[in-house]
């Protein structure tokens, strides 16, 4: 499944627990930083991943993390080479944690149905190696390809 896609480094929190996988979204025009953000979240009991998606933001006077945009489109024309170095750091990230379930949602709608269809594009190839849910009206399911949904959580099979 995976084609083109960027190399990454990976950076680790031991306060907060996180990691962030930082990499950069290249085109003809320019290069633009970019960061997957897996945080540690507890909800009734249990511990997943929230995996956060943006432009990587940096203090320009420390030099350190500040957070990540997720509400810009950079419109860079690689949006596939940006999905699949996406998908790449669950690998990484599940070596780490083999047992984490990771839960990630779009900052809008519109994002949240392309986090959708592109894993009901490449399902053939997502399917055998994780368990995928969707969150549909407070509902949660199995993912099924044909299906939009609000949010969704996974964890490696």
């Amino acid at each position: 499944m995976i084609e083109r896609k960027y190399s990454f480094r990976r950076e680790y929190d031991p306060e907060s627990q996180a990691y962030l996988y930082i990499f950069l979204s290249r085109s003809r025009k320019r290069s633009i930083p970019k960061a997957v953000l897996y945080s540690p979240r507890e909800s009734d009991g249990d511990l997943y991943y929230n995996v956060g998606f943006g432009d990587l933001i940096i203090d320009p006077v420390t030099n350190e993390f500040v957070g990540l945009d997720d509400v810009t489109e950079s419109n860079n024309g690689d949006m596939l080479a940006i999905f699949y170095t996406v998908v790449s750091t669950f690998d990484d990230f599940f070596e780490q944690h083999p047992n984490a379930t990771l839960y990630f949602k779009g900052s809008n709608e519109q994002r949240s149905k392309v986090y959708s269809s592109l894993i009901a594009k490449h399902w053939r190839h997502i399917a055998p190696l994780y368990t995928v849910w969707g969150i549909k009206r407070e509902n949660k399911e199995y993912f099924m390809p044909d299906v939009s949904y609000e949010s969704i959580f996974c964890k490696r099979k």
